[in-house]
């Protein structure tokens, strides 16, 4: 191994003094070609100013994958390519040799293919010439958006609510958060930091940050991702996780035939409740665990006061219903209950206000009077008595009025 580096070390020195033609050169019209992962790549080297005779046209490389300089494709005007202890399924001549054109072309380019790339003509009498190409290989982002730990609703504590991460990409990706789709407007901040991975790529990973709460659940935000290798920015939407104990818990009527009531139970948490522990007051818990509680029938067994109690990780709270026996089927929701004397009440005093409001007062002369002029107390005696008749001043001015009209 040693004599062999030896060789070429004594290789390229003689190529460096032997390269004294003035005009002859090799170039390359794409010195530092950049490519894609996975792509293709063309690498282009010409002998120009000279008409001497092409012995061979050799290419050397000292790449990633393996750093030493060694020969690996030959091209010779007799024989045509050939290629040097390795796989050549992956490099191709696209050149002519009548043409003095030497370029090769690389497929499915990798990351350990990124290196010098050296292309030397031999001609004959002068000599050989070279020209380095070296060539960039670049690696798109895998781009992924999650949080390693779900925030929790905590009073004053900033946490990280998502976590946008651009990995192994070179060159490194740039990362932005936007909350232009979010359905009103949010308190954040955001950071990023960079790691250099040991193969030369990096990863990117942009944090968004803010105090968790329950408006941020559900909303929507969106990670930018700018890099070379994408012809456009990448959107990533995500819907904030935020955890937190539950918060209400509602019983509502299920759907179902009369002859088999049912409650179902609901309730504002995450992550949802597993366990729902439905007790009656005064009694055993119920053989219940699953957020629907269904009554074969209604009866005095059944009545009374129902709780249903859910948690989470995170807190516990309960929901309450009252059912009741009303001709043998009837549920009534602990709020009819609270309900029922207050309409009551209402309708004692609406009675009340207008036995006063009839029993005194102008309303009363006014039926009097006309409770005269009528005759009806003489026709319904039981209802009105001869001397309140009298003594009334309607009446009176009834009397008057059929005087004045007698004379």
């Amino acid at each position: 191994m040693k004599n062999q580096t030896y060789f070429w070390v004594l290789v390229d020195l003689f190529l460096m003094l032997t390269q004294t033609g003035v005009g002859i050169r090799v170039i390359s019209y794409n010195g530092r070609p950049t490519v894609t992962q996975g792509q293709h790549a063309d690498l282009t080297c010409e002998l120009i100013e000279t008409d001497e005779e092409l012995i061979q046209i050799s290419w050397q490389k000292s790449t990633r994958g393996y750093r030493a300089n060694h020969n690996f494709f030959l091209i010779t005007p007799s024989y045509g390519p050939s290629h040097v202890k390795e796989r050549g399924d992956r490099v191709g001549f696209i050149g002519n040799t009548t043409a003095l054109v030497g370029s090769i072309r690389l497929w499915d380019v990798s990351l350990t293919d990124e290196g010098v790339y050296t292309c030397i003509f031999t001609v004959f009498p002068s000599g050989p010439y070279k020209a380095e190409i070296h060539l960039n290989v670049q690696i798109p982002p895998v781009i992924s958006v999650a949080v390693e730990t779900p925030p929790v609703v905590a009073e004053g504590q900033e946490s990280i609510l998502a976590t946008c991460t651009a990995a192994n990409a070179k060159p490194p990706a740039d990362i932005r958060w936007s909350t232009a789709s979010a359905r009103q407007p949010l308190s954040l901040t955001t950071s990023t930091n960079t790691t250099l991975n040991p193969d030369g790529t990096a990863t990117v990973r942009g944090h968004l940050k803010g105090e968790p709460s329950r408006v941020m659940h559900q909303q929507e935000v969106q990670c930018l991702v700018n890099h070379t290798t994408l012809s456009q920015q990448k959107v990533v939407p995500y819907e904030i996780d935020i955890h937190y104990p539950p918060n209400s818990v509602k019983i509502i009527i299920h759907e179902r035939p009369p002859q088999a009531p049912a409650f179902q139970c609901l309730v504002d948490a995450n992550p949802p409740p597993t366990e729902f522990t439905w007790k009656r007051l005064n009694r055993s818990n119920l053989s219940v665990r699953v957020g629907l509680l269904e009554l074969v029938r209604v009866g005095p067994d059944f009545s009374g006061l129902y709780s249903c109690e859910v948690s989470n990780p995170y807190g516990a709270a309960s929901g309450f219903l009252y059912v009741h026996e009303v001709d043998q089927r009837s549920i009534v929701p602990v709020t009819l209950w609270v309900f029922f004397p207050i309409l009551l009440l209402f309708l004692c005093v609406v009675t009340v206000s207008l036995w006063l409001l009839f029993s005194r007062g102008p309303l009363r002369e006014r039926a009097m009077a006309q409770f005269c002029c009528s005759g009806e107390a003489i026709q319904n005696p039981g209802r009105v008595s001869r001397k309140e008749l009298q003594d009334s001043p309607a009446c009176e001015s009834v009397e008057v009025e059929k005087q004045k009209g007698a004379v």
